[in-house]
Order: structure tokens, then C-alpha cells, then sequence
């Protein structure tokens, strides 16, 4: 049967019409209806959905300008879930099919379903359990040393985490840049080698990304320094992180890995840094490589940008906008075992244990205070107060973090003209590779899209012109001229090299040889040559998305001219805890405001999977 998708060529790629057409070709009965969901289907886990809900609109109206008549065109959604559930090719949950449609009327792909199965079964199971055989007098000795705090205010947030861990084979916590996180794995990390051995307790560190895995290696690093337990403990806190792929050892070619079910992880701990970039396959493949008596702490920022695959795990597993709460027994536990009051809400009618208790919600911020402009233009963005957020911007004085910068007009690349100038100064100028690499910390161009008169590649082509210009920077035979941002796209293991690493073309100190100096260990570099490196592109704007994982000290957010589906207030708020100190933000208020009301919303039935009894 063919498929006349001509008037949806807006939302489908080809590979969703294939998928639609290979639907088709399982049944010679196939109503053209049901191609439509499959080529929905497809489109919408190539764009973050695990699922689409077939008892729903099939289109959201932000997903195209032309949604509304598109979405008049489709089915009604009853009459095609009645069609699609009649299909060979559709099974029931449990039946082995291409599609799987469950009670609530959610078609998925069938992997993604056992997938998403695989996922609320184990973190349920970790969730409601308590780890037996814990001593308490050390633990409560150790909490109380590793977490003075604790003394005056109740087992609060990093030392609730802390026990979290120790005590449940799952803990999730979530908090944005500047709440401690890391502080909180590597504390985590010594009360459990304090109280299981740290000559035999193994904990492994791991991140999404090797940039991700590098900076919690850094980070890690520093703040053993300032834990304050016994040396043999203190040394033995592990600082070396790797990349989920290669702790779970990918194998070349394929997709799945040589740690499973049947071959796991040697480890009685698991810390996964940054864990919202982590997509529901990667999610389900990492849990079944844990073994059941291996704690598993999952870190990172709920409010962050999901992964660019399909779900949005770590929002899922936190309730995404739950405000956080204990059930009863479970702040009964706690209190018994550590002898501190848990700070945090305690549920009035939750009686028996629930996955709040495995989640932990770092709400305290140690770098942006809730008067700085960082921290109430971030903390608005995240509620959705798009009025708000836009009368920080306005208010500040030029001296304040955050900036608005108007868009139109003629002087539009005269501004971002002089942004690159100032912003790129440090970097032209540093004599050796490591302060050209310090530097690239210093300041960053973060774009929504790739494409477009605001987009990454149209950002580049500037910089480098207005760059050229000034005489700062001089392009010889190749592309490789001193002071080049650049950053890998593809992971290179020969290399050392990840997705999303950023160096700096430099000469060598002792030559004039050309190399492109990467962040090492301790704080020192490495050189590679140029003409080693594969996959990659200069760096001097990139998207917000490449961008997780990274700080700056300076950041500008360039927003595209018009409105976009990829704008949200995840995006921006991303963007804008990348940087330390200060936040440019280009863009009309029009575009802004429209992104801050857009809330990501993937869908999934995880959710309802691992909430649904708890009050969600």
C-alpha cells in the first residue's frame, strides 16, 4: 500500500515515512490511518518522545506553524487508537510486536516499551527498599563529622542525600549549578568508604559525555580537599570518572555492551554525574549492568535540558515539578538510623514507601544567591514567570550578571560584532596553550540552532571575520591557525577525544608547530596534532545543548529572530547557569517571554509508572 503523506511533509523525515510504509507491509489489510500513527510515532521518538498518546491531540500546537490545520487533518484520535489496536503488527503490553499500544492508549516502539518497563520495575524495586546491615553508630558518627551542619539543622539537604545513599540502593539527586552536588558525591562517596572498608568497598564515577566525565573528575578532585574524614578514607575517594560507554564497555558497531544482566559491573557503587542527559535506552542498559546489591546515585539537574534521545529520565524519576517530601516510615528510618530529624516535609498520608524517598532536591545555591541577577532571572525561569524573568533583565544596572541586549535594526552585527572583540580578547592574546585553554572557560557564544541568521554556523562565520578584521587572527594554508576554538563531535577513543570536548589550536612553547592543546589531568594539557583529529568544528558559539555539562565565566545567549519550537524555558535556563559570573542575553522580549512559557513536556509513561500510586 502506498502512503500519501504530502500534506504532513512539514513533521515527517524520510525515515518516518519508511517506517509508516514498512507498517504497511505487514498486513495487506493496513488501513492508511494506521500509517499515519506509525509515521507519527516515528517522528516523535526522533524528537524526544518515548511514546505518543493516542489519547491526546496527535499534535501539539507549538510543534508547527502550520499545526492547527495539520492537526484538523489527522485522524480523530479514538477511531485511530480503535484502527491501530486491530493491526498485526500492534500487540498488547507483554506480546512480542513491532508496536505495543498499553491501556492508557500510549503507542510505543517495541523496545522503548520494555525499555521504559525495565526502568520503573528496577527504580520502584530500588526506591521502596532499605539497605539492611548498615552500622549505625559509625553512620552517625561519620553524618555528623563529614556534615556539621547537620548539628544545628536537621539532616538537611546534602547530609539527607548522603543517608539517602548509604541506606537505598537507589538515590536521586537533583539540584541546579551551585547547589553542591559534587560536593555531595564526594562526601557521599567517603561515608561509604568509611563505614564498608575503604580498602574494598569499589565505587565508579561516570557521566554521559567525556566532557561531562572530565569536569566531575576536576571537580571531584577539589572537593576531596575539603572533606574532612580520615586520611586512609579521604584517599581513597575515587576522582577518576569515564563516559557510560566505556565503564559499561561498548562494543565497536553495536548497540548494546559487554556489562549486562549477565556480565555486571564490578562495583558496589555507582555516582553517574550530569544524569538528565541520559536517554531512556542508555538509562535501561545502565540499570540492568548494575547488580542488585550495588548502590546507584543518579546526579544532575531536572530543570536542565533532557537528552537529546528519546525521554527525560531523570525529570521522571524526580516527579518533574513534585516539591520535595519523605513518607513516614521512611523519615522514621531515617531518624532511628542517623539520630537527626530529617529538615525536609514529611507526608501526612503516605504510609508506606514511595519513590519521593529515594529522591533528593538540593534547593540551597552556594554560587548564585537569590538576590544576584544569575540567581533570580534563573530561578524565574524555571517557574515559568516569563513577566518576571524579563523585568530582571530591565532592571539591573550595566554592572549587574545579567543583560538584555535588543535585536533589529541595522546595528544588530555591530553589537554581536563587539561582543566577540571583547569577549575573545584573552584568548587571541595567551602567550602559552594553557592560558589559551583557561581562557576558553572565559567566555562563550551559546546559540538555540545550528542554522539561521542567529545560529551557530552563521555565529562562527562572524566571529572568524570579525576576528580577521581586527588583524587578531590569520588564516594560512589550512584551517588550523593559532587560536581556534574547537570542539569534537564525535568520540574518538584511539584519541582520548569525546563529543563535546573543547580545545585551542596553539603553537608548541619549544616551536612554531601548530597543535590543538586539550584539558589533562591535574590541571596540565595535552597536544594533539591537527591532522589526527577526525570530527570536529570551531567553537567560537555553539548550541545550548552542546553546551551541558560546561561553565563559563561570561555567556551570550544569542536567540534566533524568530519563534521556535526548540525555544523553551529549559533551553534558556540552561543557557544561563552555564555562566559564572555574567549572562548577555540577544534576543527580542517577544522570543524570550515565548520561550520561557514553552515547557518541554516529552511523553512517556514513566511517569504515571513510578508516581501514579504516590499522589502525582
Amino acid at each position: 500500500m502506498s502512503l500519501n503523506l504530502s500534506k504532513y511533509t512539514s513533521l515527517f523525515d524520510d525515515i518516518d515515512i519508511q517506517f509508516a510504509r514498512f507498517i504497511g507491509r505487514l498486513s495487506p489489510d493496513t488501513n492508511p490511518e494506521v500509517m499515519v500513527a506509525a509515521a507519527l510515532l516515528s517522528a516523535a521518538t526522533g524528537s524526544g518522545d518515548v511514546c505518543i498518546d493516542l489519547a491526546r491531540p496527535l499534535l501539539r500546537v507549538d510543534e508547527d506553524a502550520t499545526a492547527p490545520s495539520l492537526r484538523a487533518a489527522l485522524p480523530d484520535p479514538q477511531q485511530l487508537r480503535e484502527k491501530v489496536s486491530a493491526h498485526p503488527a500492534v500487540g498488547s503490553p507483554g506480546q512480542a510486536a513491532p508496536l505495543v499500544l498499553d491501556e492508557r492508549g500510549r503507542l510505543y516502539l517495541y523496545r522503548y516499551w520494555r525499555y521504559e518497563q525495565q526502568l520503573a520495575a528496577a527504580f520502584s524495586k530500588r526506591a521502596a527498599a532499605v539497605i539492611e546491615k548498615v552500622p549505625e553508630a559509625p553512620l552517625k558518627a561519620a553524618i555528623r563529622r563529614l556534615f556539621p551542619e547537620t548539628a544545628a539543622g536537621g539532616l538537611a539537604e546534602q547530609s539527607l542525600a548522603a543517608a539517602t545513599a548509604v541506606l537505598k540502593p537507589l538515590c536521586v539527586v537533583s539540584g541546579g549549578p551551585g547547589t553542591g552536588k559534587t560536593t555531595a558525591a564526594a562526601r557521599i562517596a567517603a561515608l561509604l568508604l568509611w563505614l564498608f572498608d575503604e580498602k574494598r568497598f569499589r565505587i565508579r564515577l561516570a557521566a554521559p559525555t567525556g566532557k561531562a566525565a572530565a569536569r566531575l573528575r576536576d571537580s571531584m578532585a577539589a572537593a576531596v580537599q575539603t572533606i574532612d574524614a580520615p586520611e586512609p578514607v579521604r584517599n581513597a575517594v575515587p576522582v577518576e570518572a569515564q563516559t557510560l560507554h566505556r565503564m559499561l564497555e561498548a562494543t565497536a558497531g553495536r548497540a548494546d555492551f559487554r556489562r549486562n544482566r549477565e556480565n555486571p559491573l564490578a562495583a558496589d557503587a555507582v555516582i553517574v554525574d550530569e544524569a538528565s542527559m541520559v536517554d531512556v535506552a542508555l538509562m535501561a542498559k545502565l540499570i540492568e549492568a548494575v547488580p542488585e546489591g550495588c548502590r546507584l546515585i543518579l546526579m544532575g539537574d531536572r530543570d536542565q535540558l533532557a537528552s537529546v534521545e528519546a525521554g527525560a529520565v531523570l525529570g521522571d524519576l524526580c516527579g518533574r515539578n513534585r516539591a520535595p517530601g519523605l513518607s513516614r516510615p521512611w523519615a522514621e528510618t531515617l531518624r532511628l538510623t542517623t539520630g537527626i530529624a530529617p529538615s525536609v516535609p514529611v507526608s501526612k498520608t503516605r504510609r508506606v514507601p514511595g519513590p519521593e524517598d529515594a529522591v533528593v532536591l538540593l534547593t540551597r545555591n552556594f554560587r548564585f544567591s537569590e538576590g544576584s541577577g544569575i540567581g533570580r532571572f534563573s530561578n524565574r525561569v524555571r517557574a515559568g514567570d516569563a513577566a518576571a524573568a524579563v523585568s530582571v533583565t530591565r532592571s539591573v544596572a550595566r554592572s549587574e550578571p545579567v543583560l538584555w541586549q535588543e535585536t533589529g535594526g541595522k546595528d544588530a552585527e555591530a553589537v554581536l560584532a563587539q561582543s566577540i572583540l571583547e569577549g575573545y580578547r584573552r584568548l587571541l592574546r595567551s602567550e602559552t596553550p594553557e592560558k589559551a585553554l583557561e581562557s576558553t572557560a572565559g567566555f562563550k557564544i551559546l546559540c538555540a540552532v545550528n542554522r539561521g541568521p542567529f545560529g551557530v554556523e552563521t555565529l562562527n562565520a562572524l566571529a572568524l571575520d570579525v576576528l580577521q578584521r581586527e588583524g587578531w587572527v590569520s588564516i594560512g594554508e589550512t584551517a588550523w591557525y593559532p587560536g581556534r576554538p574547537v570542539m569534537i563531535t564525535r568520540n574518538d577513543y584511539s584519541l582520548g577525544l569525546f563529543n563535546g570536548d573543547l580545545g585551542v589550536v596553539h603553537p608548541r612553547p619549544d616551536s612554531a608547530e601548530l597543535m590543538v592543546f586539550f584539558p589533562a589531568d591535574a590541571g596540565r594539557v595535552r597536544a594533539v596534532s591537527p591532522f589526527r583529529i577526525a570530527a570536529h568544528q570551531t567553537a567560537y558559539a555553539m548550541t545550548v545543548h552542546k553546551s551541558q555539562g560546561s561553565e563559563f565565566d561570561e555567556v551570550l545567549l544569542v536567540l534566533p529572530a524568530a519563534d521556535n519550537p526548540v525555544l523553551t524555558r529549559e533551553l534558556v535556563y540552561t543557557a544561563v547557569t552555564r555562566a559564572r559570573r555574567k549572562v548577555v542575553i540577544f534576543g527580542s522580549e517577544a522570543i524570550l517571554s515565548s520561550a520561557i512559557s514553552r515547557k518541554v513536556e516529552r511523553t512517556s509513561g514513566l511517569l504515571d509508572a513510578l508516581w501514579s500510586g504516590a499522589g502525582l
